[in-house]
């Protein structure tokens, strides 16, 4: 009875025994890969951590992370061979520091901080070292570099598109009439307008931000004697808006509003 427990035991945990191996495999390199990086030895945590690549279901997109940070020259608990090196200096060694692998790593650092505009400077910098041995890597960096800045660019350009139609309205705190009071209890006539006679509508354009916050606020449309300025201060001076949306997004609209003069 025993003996035929134990073998069903056996049967059901089988399963589990390459997930535990694999789980012993990465944790136990990993915490070697402490122990040695408090002893300062580097190049061996750096070695036992490749070796970690190879453990069933290990996390390389980690490891290499981890890797990058031990190489990193200003990680202050990492010491290495580039922590006393200057930040700044010319086209030549100084002070026994490589320059290439200093501009590199400064580079790399800013690349991965997502701060691609200082990775670039870096990058140019490590260019003009005269200790540079790999021009073929440097290259490589400023390709990956200038690919990021372009998906930054577009992931901005997107995230400040300003819609004309919306899927969503922006909508004036209690709805349009309020505009229409709102307008009305703070527009004041123009001294020279009224002594003139004028009279008609002015076309005022402007943004409703995500926030709800009126933005650039133009007068398209004017008919003079200091109306259209009249106008675009009262604008200005309007509630936050509830913003309009976009495919369940908060987006930036456009809005046109009228403003009509007519003398009593």
């Amino acid at each position: 009875m025993t003996s035929k427990f134990i073998a069903v035991l056996f049967v059901l945990c089988l399963p589990l025994f390459p997930t535990l191996y694999a789980q012993d495999c990465f944790n136990e390199a990993m915490l070697k890969a402490a122990k040695l990086l408090n002893k300062g030895k580097n190049e061996e945590a750096k070695a036992t951590m490749e070796a970690a690549k190879k453990c069933p279901g290990a996390n390389v997109t980690l490891l290499e992370e981890y890797i990058r940070r031990v190489d990193d020259y200003d990680l202050d608990y990492v010491p290495n061979k580039l922590d006393e090196c200057p930040n700044e200096f010319g086209a030549k060694e100084t002070k026994g520091c490589p320059c290439a692998e200093t501009y590199r790593w400064k580079g790399i650092d800013y690349y991965y901080d997502g701060l691609v505009d200082s990775a670039s400077i870096y990058f140019g910098l490590a260019k003009e070292c005269s200790d540079l041995l790999d021009q073929a890597d440097i290259a490589t960096w400023e390709g990956k570099t200038a690919s990021k800045k372009a998906e930054k660019a577009l992931v901005k350009q997107v995230d400040n598109e300003i819609f004309n139609v919306v899927q969503q309205k922006p909508e004036y705190p209690n709805g349009e009439m309020s505009i229409l009071q709102f307008i009305g209890d703070n527009v004041h006539y123009p001294p020279l307008a009224r002594e003139n006679g004028v009279e008609g509508t002015v076309y005022v354009r402007f943004i409703i931000e995500k926030d709800g916050q009126v933005s650039h606020v133009e007068v398209i449309r004017d008919i003079g004697a200091g109306c259209g300025k009249e106008a675009a201060r009262v604008v200005r001076k309007m509630p936050l808006w509830a913003p309009g949306k976009q495919d369940g997004q908060y987006v930036r609209v456009f809005f046109t509003l009228p403003v009509k003069y007519k003398l009593e």
